[in-house]
């Protein structure tokens, strides 16, 4: 069930007031201060990594660039199989200080 993975990836988090869940485009997802950090599609995770982070996700097998639409590739978001959950952990965190430390829009 989608909404355990996201419990079981949303754990760690529970002391943090700016990490909260929510729902985009159908799916359960995390923000952090209100902007997305993944997505939870079945037992795939979508996250938002910077460069670094998004290189080594992409090391690991099955890992594919996030591709929602079809048509357009989103560069820092990387779609990770359930058969690396042992990495969510890690992935969620680097997600979400990727996205909380980014500067916000003008």
């Amino acid at each position: 069930m989608t909404d355990t993975l996201l419990d079981r990836i949303a754990a760690p988090f529970a002391a943090d007031p700016d990490v909260q869940p929510g729902r985009i485009f159908g799916s359960a997802c995390l923000k952090v201060r209100g902007k997305v950090f993944l997505i939870v599609h079945t037992d795939d995770v979508t996250f938002k990594l910077s460069p670094e982070a998004h290189a080594q996700a992409m090391g690991l097998p099955g890992t594919r660039q996030a591709n929602p639409s079809g048509r357009r590739v989103l560069r820092e978001w990387v779609t990770v199989p359930g058969i690396h959950a042992e990495h969510f952990p890690a992935l969620a965190q680097a997600a979400a200080s990727f996205v909380g430390a980014s500067k916000r829009r003008a």
